[in-house]
């Protein structure tokens, strides 16, 4: 049984021996006291004659359920899947039944306003989106003010946003409103295509078939690990691949002359091999890209000093097909 305020609904099931009926009804329950009308019949089992009860009684409620002791009549009988006039002084009956479920309560009006930015540059997004917020199946209506999307909803709701934008990558999130004014900033990826068009130019866009390029690029001692100043430079060099499709490289890693020269050539190969890997992963063919480990065999300074083996330990970027 559902109540809301005064108000109850719900459904009966009326059993006799191995026949039974299940029944829709409203009605009120005010201080103890229970009105049910039964208004339609959901489920029928047997050839019985059914009526729809007109039920008047008082509640009891213990720990567990509540009983309804009282009289009925009726006006209505169900017969053959079909409703009939039926008049009919009834009698008492009991109805036992779970305690009632309280309807949810409303939420107060909400307002949820959305800023869309460009996850790299961090600026606004004010042209080319689609933004959608639904509850379910359905769409809610979003008004724009300025650079904001703002939606009305309640507190307490569950929403999904969607953010469709020329040149990104699509956005989905699940959010709760669970304030009266709520503000959300959404990051939204540019595409490999825009992400190149963002990146400052570079000396790499420039290079043809067979030059060599050094790349200003820093790993964790003695590690294959790329330090978080080397993102330009990879971004640099991924720009390059972007803009150029047909483009192939070679990537020569070269260490100095220190420790054991069996480590250093893995080392080389270890470091040349992140860099790939930070290429496909954004969605550079494997295939454009080969790799060369060449330990501490080719310095291009002296390793007298702690300087110069600085200048020895680097990487190398060879265009191979342009």
């Amino acid at each position: 049984m559902l109540q809301n305020g005064n108000a109850i609904s719900g459904e009966i099931k009326t059993i006799v021996k191995n026949n039974f009926i299940v029944q829709e009804f409203t009605g009120s329950r005010i201080n103890g006291e229970i009105l049910i009308n039964e208004r339609k019949v959901l489920k029928e089992v047997g050839n019985l004659d059914w009526y729809l009860k007109r039920l008047r009684g008082r509640l009891v409620v213990d720990a567990n359920k509540m009983i309804i002791y009282g009289t009925w009549n009726s006006q209505q009988a169900y017969q053959f899947n079909a409703y009939v006039p039926a008049r009919y002084s009834g009698g008492t009956f009991q109805i036992s039944l779970a305690k009632p479920v309280e309807a949810p309560k409303k939420g107060k009006n909400a307002f949820l306003t959305l800023r869309v930015l460009d996850k790299n540059t961090l600026q606004p997004i004010n042209s080319d989106l689609n933004i959608s917020v639904s509850k379910g199946r359905m769409r809610m209506p979003l008004k724009r003010v300025g650079g904001h999307y703002i939606f009305e909803t309640t507190t307490g709701e569950t929403v999904q946003i969607t953010v469709y934008g020329l040149g990104y990558e699509s956005f989905n999130e699940v959010v709760k409103v669970d304030k009266a004014h709520m503000s959300k900033q959404i990051l939204i990826i540019p595409s490999l295509k825009k992400r190149a068009k963002q990146m400052s130019p570079v000396g790499a866009t420039e290079l043809k078939a067979g030059d060599t390029l050094q790349l200003l690029l820093h790993f964790e001692q003695s590690s294959a690990v790329l330090l978080p100043d080397s993102e330009p430079e990879l971004e640099k060099v991924l720009r390059f691949l972007i803009e150029h499709p047909s483009a192939k490289v070679e990537l020569i890693g070269h260490t100095d002359n220190v420790g054991d020269p069996v480590k250093n050539f893995r080392l080389s190969g270890d470091r040349v091999n992140a860099i790939k890997g930070y290429l496909v992963g954004n969605k550079i063919s494997a295939h454009r890209i080969y790799c060369r480990s060449m330990g501490g065999r080719k310095p291009i300074a002296e390793n007298s000093s702690e300087e110069n083996r600085k200048k020895n330990r680097r990487v190398e970027m060879r265009v191979v097909e342009l």
